[in-house]
């Protein structure tokens, strides 16, 4: 599948994901996981890993919507002073999901035009 971020295209699959973590260690998990073949990884670890780019060029968001799009089950840990569970997103309605997801992706291609056009205005320098 191809996504969107940040202007930037990537092509991968969930194989290529699985791929990408083999072996991997986890880093500590602090408000969000994604479950990669039975290991809880932070979702920007496991897209880094599956694009090869900095984690601080996208947001854990952007990270969710690819992996969850790929089929992979994404959690919100739920911040509480007497444990740490996990809080499905089903809380949210998928209308809500889908509206919010539309709105990312308007985002993400107007991002990847703006890209566009700075490139061509430099290399019109």
């Amino acid at each position: 599948m191809k996504f969107v971020i940040g202007g930037r295209t990537l092509d991968t699959n969930s194989s290529a994901v699985i791929s990408s973590v083999e072996g991997l260690e986890p880093d500590s998990i602090r408000k969000h996981q994604v479950d990669v073949a039975g290991v809880q990884f932070p979702p920007k670890q496991v897209l880094g890993a599956v694009s090869g780019w900095d984690r601080q060029s996208f947001t854990t968001q952007e990270a969710r919507r690819v992996l969850e799009k790929l089929g992979f089950k994404c959690r919100r840990i739920r911040e509480d002073s007497h444990s740490e569970e996990i809080e499905s997103d089903e809380d949210v309605s998928s209308d809500e999901l889908d509206t919010v997801r539309a709105a990312l992706d308007v985002v993400n291609l107007a991002v990847a035009e703006l890209a566009r056009r700075v490139t061509a205005l430099e290399e019109r320098r």
